[in-house]
């Protein structure tokens, strides 16, 4: 859909369509950033790959194998995409420091 030539929201370098839209859209979310590393692993070879791209390269290879229509198979990755994306704010939130934490650094 995205992934073709010099689409504004295609691969640009490192970059596959989802950080390209998350880049457009201005989106920060911690959570949003950490699944766009691992999408990144997952759709191309960035230089320091996240290690959980992999896994979600096999579930993308599995889903295409299993002989469904793309409509099927978009209906049944959405709700990988939403565990990972939960798994992903759980993890970023545990790496950022809470207002408490940082205020007690300060003194």
């Amino acid at each position: 859909m995205f992934d073709v030539p010099n689409c504004e929201l295609g691969h640009h370098g490192e970059d596959v369509s989802f950080n390209s839209i998350l880049k457009k859209f201005r989106l920060s979310d911690p959570a949003l950033a950490l699944l766009g590393e691992i999408v990144q692993a997952a759709d191309s070879h960035p230089r320091a790959p996240h290690p959980a791209g992999e896994g979600l390269r096999w579930i993308g290879h599995g889903f295409s194998r299993l002989g469904l229509s793309d409509h099927e198979i978009l209906e049944r990755e959405f709700i990988v995409y939403d565990a990972l994306y939960q798994e992903c704010k759980q993890r970023s939130c545990a790496a950022t420091p809470s207002p408490f934490e940082i205020a007690s650094k300060m003194r």
